[in-house]
């Protein structure tokens, strides 16, 4: 009922703003977002369950009416209708974060909106900064790459190439991230599958199949560099691998 009443009935403060928004940037946007996942990730924090909902939706409406705020500015109007290009759906879901909302495009184009992993306390309070990085998504994006400092830092092997029999080496981890600070799937995949990569092997022949063309064509310069290029041996490499098409 509460989702119904705040969120899906025609008359409510969220709707009324996304219609706002459609008339004045001739768009049919809508918000999507999983209540499922909504509740599973807040339900423990919110002590009463009753204004979880209401909590949402009304930084969704916040959102949307900091939306509607900017696009009164040509350059932002310009910059915003120039990202969107047709991708209306707003997605919206829980973060990793904990007191900060955050905007960015998700692997599809789509504008998605990270709300905090807070009790009600933030969403009552913090309603002012929502939105707060909408400027710097549209108008300067290069600001908001993510950092990669979650990477497990590696040695490289030294291990003599077509040794026989083969060199073992011990690598040493450096570093590994802690549990707690690993993201949800969600937000370390944002296309909608991550990439994968089969590597197998027959007789002499090794077969790399991979759903990202810049990995292929990283181990295609990788291998030709480093295997050795005697013609009498049948260890040299193809590339008959084409650029995925959209």
């Amino acid at each position: 009922m509460s989702i119904r009443d705040n969120f899906d009935a025609p008359e409510s403060p969220l709707r009324t703003n996304l219609g706002k928004l459609n008339a004045e940037v001739g768009y049919d946007f809508d918000v999507s977002l999983a209540w499922v996942d909504i509740h599973r990730d807040l339900g423990p924090l919110f002590p009463d369950l009753a204004v979880l909902v209401p909590s949402v939706t009304g930084t969704i409406t916040a959102y949307l009416q900091r939306l509607l705020v900017l696009l009164e500015g040509d350059g932002f109007q310009e910059a915003f209708l120039d990202k969107i290009k047709g991708s209306t759906s707003i997605i919206v879901r829980i973060g990793e974060q904990k007191t900060e909302d955050k905007s960015c495009f998700d692997g599809h184009g789509r504008l998605m909106l990270s709300l905090p992993a807070a009790g009600p306390e933030w969403y009552r309070t913090m309603l002012g900064r929502i939105g707060h990085d909408l400027e710097t998504v549209f108008l300067n994006p290069g600001a908001v790459a993510e950092p990669t400092t979650d990477w497990v830092d590696v040695p490289a092997a030294k291990a003599r190439a077509f040794a026989e029999p083969p060199v073992a080496e011990t690598v040493t981890v450096a570093a590994l991230p802690a549990m707690s600070t690993l993201s949800k799937p969600e937000s370390l995949f944002p296309t909608l599958l991550p990439y994968f990569v089969i590597i197998t092997t027959s007789g002499t022949t090794i077969h790399i199949e991979s759903a990202h063309q810049p990995t292929l064509a990283l181990l295609h310069t990788y291998l030709s560099t480093h295997v050795r290029k005697n013609l009498t041996l049948t260890t040299q490499v193809n590339f008959p691998c084409h650029p995925l098409t959209d």
